[in-house]
């Protein structure tokens, strides 16, 4: 896909990560985080931190939506050029072991249910509805 996003993410806390944690990647995006850092001797190891962040997307070409340029496959599907999300993250950190994190994410729909066809009989309609809910246990090795 092409397209133009800005994200802003908020977190606070006790003890939290030295360094930026990024905005929880949604199912297929395709890049990962490091999230093991090391903490100083000193400090404690355990750590809480909340999350709350905000992303809005510009959609400008998706071979899933668009076709492919490549094939000349011109399919076309009717959806939003723009989409909102909201984030809101609670993690707890055990430094040198493992990471519990929990995020609640709400998406807008990227398809208008009205265009999709209409379902074969005994079947339910697609729902459009892309929110969904995380829980993540990292264990560093």
């Amino acid at each position: 896909l092409t397209a133009v996003e800005l994200a802003l993410e908020m977190r606070f806390g006790w003890n939290i990560l030295e360094g930026f944690n990024s905005y929880p990647a949604p199912p297929g995006r395709g890049f990962f985080q490091a999230y093991y850092l090391p903490k100083p001797s000193l400090a404690a190891a355990h750590s809480v931190e909340v999350v709350f962040g905000a992303r809005a997307s510009g959609l400008i070409y998706s071979v899933l939506y668009d076709g492919s340029i490549i094939t000349g496959d011109d399919r076309s599907v009717e959806r939003e050029d723009f989409v909102y999300a909201g984030l809101i993250g609670l993690n707890y950190h055990y430094y040198d072991w493992f990471s519990i994190r929990a995020s609640l994410n709400y998406t807008s729909a990227i398809l208008d249910e009205e265009v999709l066809p209409d379902p074969l009989p005994g079947y339910e309609k697609t729902s459009t509805e892309n929110s969904y809910g995380t829980l993540a246990i990292d264990f560093y090795f």
